[in-house]
Parts: structure tokens; C-alpha cells; sequence
């Protein structure tokens, strides 16, 4: 199973992924916002990472670049509520392997992770 980090400055939404996450097998690690996100992929390697868009201090368009920089063979995936085309273009331009709009179903996070890994 795969390691997997998932960054999101709300508690429960940080909460119920990793529950959700931890029951289909995987070791999961969370983080509240970008600066932790970074600590946190500094000590261990992370098949994939969930991030937030919208969050207080760096946000996860600036934590895609810096971990498309730091570490280009991690997937990243991005979450948003305030979705749009032209920040969903840029998001994968800029790396990201997907692009899911809140709220999204527990489901679709599960399809997700099946074709990722």
C-alpha cells in the first residue's frame, strides 16, 4: 500500500480523508497547511499528496510548484471548493495529476487513489 499525505487546513476535512484513506490500506500522514506539508515530505517519501487549494499562508497552487521542485516524482492531486477552468488548466500545467472539487464523495477519492496507484 502507498504512503500518502494530505494537506487541507480544515481539521475534519483533514480528519475523515485520512480515516477514509487508513481504512482502504494505505499509511496516511496530515499536515494543516503548506509549511507543515513541507517538514512533513522533508522526512519521508509520499506516493501521492492531497492538498488544498485555498489555505492561510502558502497556498496549494505555490506547495504544488515547491514540491514539483523538491520532489518531482510525487503525485500530487489538488482539492478546491472554488473551483474554476482557468485555475484547474493551471493547476495541471503546473504538474498536478488531478483536480478534485469540493465536496467531492468519499468514492470518488477511492477511484482516485485506484488510478493513481
Amino acid at each position: 500500500m502507498a504512503h500518502i499525505l494530505i494537506v487541507d487546513d480544515e481539521k475534519n476535512i483533514r480528519t475523515h480523508l485520512a480515516t477514509y484513506v487508513r481504512g482502504l490500506g494505505h499509511t496516511v500522514e496530515t499536515a494543516a497547511d503548506a509549511a507543515e506539508a513541507l517538514a512533513t515530505l522533508g522526512r519521508h517519501d509520499f506516493a501521492l499528496v492531497l492538498s488544498d487549494v485555498r489555505m492561510t499562508g502558502t497556498d496549494g497552487m505555490a506547495l504544488l510548484r515547491e514540491i514539483r521542485r523538491r520532489h518531482p516524482e510525487a503525485v500530487v492531486v489538488l482539492m478546491t471548493a472554488y473551483a474554476t477552468v482557468a485555475e484547474a488548466v493551471e493547476a495541471m500545467r503546473a504538474g498536478a495529476y488531478d483536480y478534485l472539487v469540493k465536496p467531492f464523495s468519499l468514492d470518488q477519492v477511492g477511484l482516485l487513489l485506484a488510478r493513481v496507484l
